[in-house]
């Protein structure tokens, strides 16, 4: 395991009793999807960047950040159970209306992200861009219908 692996793995089991008895006190779900969808952007954005060529691609760099939104991306469901949360949000009323959906489409992020991460840890060029942008679509599938604009 690499060093920045090794940092994040670290850091995320030090945050898990916190984040346990977060849930223990019922702390706000708006809040922590909020705060899992931060951390997509913070790891999607670089990708992106690089995938499109405005960042030189640092395959080490993309595997890291690829690695990282695999291991949030089934994190952020919960966010969502038993709602409707009152709240600043972006999160559509439709998304528990069609909870089934939803979920269908929140799973298939999860499937395409930790396919994204093990097709970067290979380091195959020509299926890095065809994953990226299966897991992005992934992820718009699911702003096109359950996301305010």
């Amino acid at each position: 395991m690499n060093f920045r692996k090794a940092r994040l793995v670290s850091g995320l089991v030090l945050a898990l009793p916190a984040l346990a008895g977060a849930h223990d006190n019922h702390a706000d779900p708006v809040e922590y999807r909020h705060a899992g969808f931060y951390l997509i952007g913070w790891h999607f954005q670089p990708m992106a960047e690089m995938i499109k060529g405005e960042k030189p691609m640092d395959a080490k760099a993309f595997a890291t950040h690829a690695s990282a939104v695999a291991n949030v991306a089934p994190l952020l469901a919960e966010g969502f159970a038993n709602g409707p949360h009152k709240g600043k949000t972006d999160a559509k009323p439709e998304i528990w209306k069609n909870y089934a959906d939803f979920s269908k489409k929140m799973q298939s992020f999860e499937t395409e992200s930790a396919r994204l991460a093990q097709v970067a840890q290979n380091g195959d060029a020509a299926l890095l861009k065809d994953q990226f942008m299966k897991t992005a679509q992934s992820c718009k599938s699911c702003h096109d219908d359950y996301r305010k604009d």
